[in-house]
């Protein structure tokens, strides 16, 4: 899977977080506790800066990994498992990349006319970003290292009577990556952390739950599922790939979603999380002395 598509996607997005400051007077006042929601009408704060940054550089690691020749490993002929013939993809990889990351941000964005935070926004985004940037990373790094062949093997290799391979040598390079299933992974780290984000706005479980807001929260999770289905029909896996695959980008975006909104069961489900970084610093005057209380978030 390219990297590429990622960074396109998500490249453009800038998003930080509001600061506010408050003051206190020394042995006079003392600070008091910031209860309102979040100001989303200011953009900056660093430490999200760093968050891209890191999730950036992951998926560039994982790029870097697609340059690392899997191993060759032996096979045999009249092995059943990787007989099977060559079919084009079902979903190609730029489309499963697409899907994976366009529907989840594009259903974020819609969600803002009911929502209407930019706050919301950025955390769904960098969330669902460094779900996939993790998965993908994790994916390659065991597609390189275990370099299991395809279903589709034999047609790709062509061999010829030393068992040595004829066909094309980029279709054999990619049919050495089967273990674990790329478009798998990053369908279900898509449709896992947009389930998650359903879930928690609309609370399908709840007082005010009904059976449709069920079915739309577990909703990108039947679509990867499908998505994970075809690459098994198209010879393009075998099934332990897909089901190994599913589980690391459900994993993933399980641990990335609740690193910014709080858990969809949890009485504030829905609502992102503050980053709350609090700092004294002094504060000089004619007619004050005490220090600045700096809370970021």
């Amino acid at each position: 899977m390219r990297c590429s598509t990622f960074i396109l996607t998500f490249g453009l997005i800038l998003c930080m977080a509001s600061t506010r400051t408050y003051a206190t007077e020394s042995s006079v006042q003392t600070p008091k506790t910031n209860t309102t929601r979040p100001n989303t009408n200011k953009w900056f704060e660093p430490s999200y800066l760093i968050d891209w940054g890191l999730s950036l550089g992951v998926a560039g690691a994982g790029l870097a990994l697609l340059q690392i020749e899997p191993p060759t490993r032996p096979f045999r002929v009249g092995d059943p498992s990787i007989s099977n013939p060559y079919h084009d993809n079902t979903i190609s990889t730029g489309l499963a990349a697409g899907l994976s990351a366009g529907i989840p941000l594009a259903l974020f964005g819609l969600s803002q006319i009911w929502v209407r935070s930019g706050h919301d926004f950025h955390h769904a985004a960098l969330g669902l970003f460094e779900g996939i940037s993790l998965t993908f990373f994790t994916t390659t790094l065991l597609k390189v290292t275990i370099g299991r062949l395809r279903p589709d093997f034999i047609a790709r290799c062509q061999p010829d009577s030393q068992l040595s391979c004829t066909g094309d040598p980029e279709l054999i390079r990619t049919g050495r990556r089967s273990f674990p299933s790329g478009h798998s992974s990053a369908a279900f780290a898509g449709g896992m952390f947009l389930s998650l984000y359903l879930w928690g706005k609309l609370q399908p479980l709840s007082a005010r739950g009904t059976f449709w807001k069920l079915l739309l929260s577990l909703s990108p999770l039947f679509g990867a599922t499908m998505m994970g289905v075809s690459r098994i029909v198209d010879n393009r896996h075998h099934w332990e790939d897909v089901l190994v695959g599913a589980f690391i980008g459900m994993g993933f975006s399980w641990l990335t979603y609740h690193l910014h909104f709080p858990a969809p069961w949890s009485r504030k489900s829905g609502t992102p999380k503050r980053r709350l970084r609090v700092s004294l610093a002094p504060m000089l005057g004619p007619d004050r002395f005490g220090f600045a209380l700096s809370c970021l978030y």
